[in-house]
């Protein structure tokens, strides 16, 4: 079940229906999310918190196919972590049927 004030937040923004400001704005929006999650220590987000969160980090068009994905979408970032392996986020592992399934609805 999605936490209650993201899904508020989630129908404001469809209520509003303004464009988005900025390259950032989908990123933006994916902030506001975890934000809203992490306000509450003792709460953990459902996957439908996480599926929303993530669905607004993914890079639309992505630029180049040096993710290995060959998809529409792509990870935000793919960077070195301390031990010098690439990391990506956010990351096509985190997706899974039952992702997708709320996708769909």
């Amino acid at each position: 079940m999605l936490n209650n004030e993201v899904k508020t937040y989630l129908d404001n923004l469809d209520q509003e229906q303004k464009a988005l400001v900025s390259y950032r704005g989908e990123h933006d929006i994916a902030k506001e999310i975890k934000d809203i999650l992490v306000k509450d220590a003792n709460y953990k987000p459902t996957i439908e918190d996480v599926a929303e969160q993530i669905a607004f980090d993914f890079m639309a068009e992505y630029p180049s196919d040096d993710s290995g994905w060959e998809t529409y979408h792509g990870p935000m970032f793919i960077l070195p972590n301390k031990q010098g392996q690439m990391v990506e986020y956010p990351s096509i592992k985190r997706i899974n049927q039952e992702t997708l399934k709320y996708w769909a609805k």
